[in-house]
């Protein structure tokens, strides 16, 4: 599956749309860790913090937008 390159932003809201609907707007993610290089799944940012703490149903929607997206090169916004 090739992954979609998005802002930080966009990536931000799709997970907190995604935990709004899960668990009614409990938890949020404010910021990425973009990665110096590519994780073992090919991912280039990573999940630092969540407010309202993490569970394995949280962990499974990050690992998905972690699949479908890769933070844009910042010399190309």
């Amino acid at each position: 599956m090739s992954k979609t390159l998005v802002s930080e932003q966009e990536i931000v809201d799709w997970i907190n749309n995604r935990l709004k609907e899960e668990y009614d707007g409990d938890f949020s993610i404010r910021h990425l860790q973009r990665l110096r290089g590519f994780d073992d799944n090919g991912c280039n940012w990573s999940v630092s913090f969540v407010s309202g703490g993490m569970d394995a149903g949280i962990a499974t929607i990050i690992q998905e937008a972690q699949h479908r997206f890769n933070l844009i090169e910042r010399d190309t916004l």
